[in-house]
């Protein structure tokens, strides 16, 4: 960390500290558009969920709110960069609470089958891990479209989650 901490902090002496600091977020200016965007998307995308709040709607794409967000002219998309905000929009918040509950008792899960085994055995530090990166993949889809090979992730972790508990009682019992 300290050798760390040098070289950043000679890097930031040289010219090439100004442009450095130009990319990092909510210091710089270069991803200001972005932040933006995100912060137009979510206040139009609340503003669309509370027209239909419970089981969402089939064309929300049509709305007024999110084909002002359309980038790229008149052929433009709308990128919803947020798959919270996506399955809140298409599946309401039913659907969302749907979502969010899986991982939810994908959470448990790891938490009670971590809490029964051993203090210092490797089912202690697979429930740590795989914890961890089930809480990492919730923040990540917030910034994320659930698009390609994303959703493929997410449901592969949370299968596993399920299957560490199994794991754990089965040799816990």
């Amino acid at each position: 960390a300290l050798i760390f901490g040098v070289v950043f902090v000679s890097i930031l002496i040289t010219p090439y500290g100004d442009k450095l600091s130009e990319f990092l977020p909510f210091v710089g200016k270069s991803d200001e558009h972005n932040i933006e965007f995100r912060k137009n998307l979510l206040e139009n995308s609340l503003s669309v969920i509370e027209k239909n709040p419970f089981f969402g709607s089939a064309d929300y794409m049509s709305n007024d709110e999110l084909l002002s967000l359309k980038s790229g002219g008149e052929g433009g998309i709308v990128d919803i960069v947020n798959s919270y905000i996506a399955i809140a929009l298409s599946g309401g918040l039913v659907g969302l609470a749907l979502f969010v509950g899986i991982f939810l008792a994908a959470g448990l899960s790891v938490y009670s089958g971590f809490k029964i085994s051993p203090l210092d055995g490797d089912q202690k530090a697979l429930g740590r891990a795989l914890f961890s990166v089930l809480t990492g993949i919730l923040f990540i889809i917030y910034t994320v479209s659930s698009i390609s090979f994303v959703p493929v992730i997410y449901w592969l972790v949370c299968g596993l989650c399920i299957s560490y508990n199994s794991l754990v009682f089965r040799r816990n019992i």
